[in-house]
């Protein structure tokens, strides 16, 4: 393992502060764009236009999410179809995960990758 170097760490701190910063002025810059574009979207919509050879796709897309305190409240009440719309995606919880045996039959169906990296500065 490489010692630990104050240049690759004062290096990574600048380019994670130039990060954010990007990433906000981009996301300020395309908002603009898509406002001269489409105005003021109140729904769905997507727009192209060429501009000097360029071909734009400007489009706006609704995310839609569940209340899951309302959802489970309310599941038996709702029919057929409105259940259909839904898709229940098993998920793990890893403290009661690390709980089980060793010899669980779930640990063949849990895929283990590392995580991105973190750095915390203090």
């Amino acid at each position: 393992m490489e010692e630990l170097n104050i240049d690759h760490f004062l290096a990574w701190k600048k380019l994670s502060k130039d990060l954010k910063e990007l990433k906000e002025t981009e996301a300020k810059a395309r908002r603009v764009l898509v406002q001269q574009i489409l105005g003021e979207p109140t729904g769905a919509v997507k727009e192209i236009v060429n501009l000097d050879g360029f071909k734009i796709v400007a489009q706006v897309k609704i995310n839609r999410s569940l209340d899951l305190t309302i959802l489970n409240a309310m599941y038996d009440e709702l029919n057929e179809a409105e259940k259909n719309a839904l898709k229940y995606k098993p998920t793990l919880v890893a403290a009661k995960y690390k709980m089980i045996p060793k010899d669980s039959l779930l640990h063949d169906a849990v895929i283990d990758k590392l995580a991105m990296p973190s750095l915390t500065v203090e």
